[in-house]
């Protein structure tokens, strides 16, 4: 499992990375660690590449996470793009869309061009190779 983030302070944006099996602690640590960044509270656009994983989590755990998780920012100009390729990681973004607090904010792509259509911003696949992430243990 791996878990990455960055801050593009210069786009307003948040790229998270998920890699092999993710448990929802694993993604409860980045969520942590993303909010306790000082950066976090510049930022009101996200990426989150969950093209990689593979879920190990029941339907009650998902529900369980989605009521810890607060919309980012607690902004409701933030915007949350999803990009998913597999049925199981697109019915869990789409879970994740269908929380009233989220329906507004969260939407589901399969490319990289519809996440920036979405975000109004300008971010390639090669940046997701990016050096200086910030590596979540």
């Amino acid at each position: 499992m791996s878990l990455k983030y960055k801050f593009y302070k210069d786009r307003n944006l948040l790229v998270d990375v998920f890699e092999g099996e993710l448990r929802l602690s694993d993604f409860r640590k980045l969520y942590i660690a993303e909010r306790e960044n000082l950066d976090f509270s510049e930022i009101n656009k996200s990426i989150s590449d969950l093209r990689s994983i593979k879920l190990k989590a029941s339907l009650a755990e998902v529900k369980d996470f989605l009521k810890f998780m607060q919309p980012a920012n607690d902004n409701k100009t933030s915007k949350w793009a999803v990009l998913t390729e597999s049925p199981i990681q697109t019915a869990l973004s789409l879970m994740l869309r269908m929380d009233s607090r989220y329906k507004d904010i969260v939407r589901v792509f399969s490319t990289i061009e519809g996440c920036n259509t979405f975000l109004n911003v300008n971010y390639s696949e090669r940046e997701f190779e990016d050096e200086d992430f910030i590596v979540v243990e």
